[in-house]
């Protein structure tokens, strides 16, 4: 995926599932579901190993403009 730049629409999809959350509501209410979001666990290795490895080169190309805050540490 780094050698190509491509990162597969389907990693990033997400499953939702339904929780019962019991704090202090009836279980036939729907707001006693919030929905959670499962993400695949290689989107989320990649997100946490990626960035560290290629932020040097983009600061020191200066991809990243210096008045844009995210991104950086």
């Amino acid at each position: 995926m780094l050698r190509v730049g491509y990162f597969p629409n389907a990693r990033n999809l997400s499953d939702t599932v339904m929780i019962y959350y019991t704090a202090g509501k009836l279980m036939n209410d729907k707001t006693s579901y919030p929905p959670i979001s499962l993400l695949p666990t290689l989107s989320k290795i990649l997100e946490k190993t990626i960035p560290p490895k290629i932020m040097p080169s983009l600061m020191e190309r200066k991809v990243i403009p210096d008045h844009q805050c995210d991104f950086r540490q």
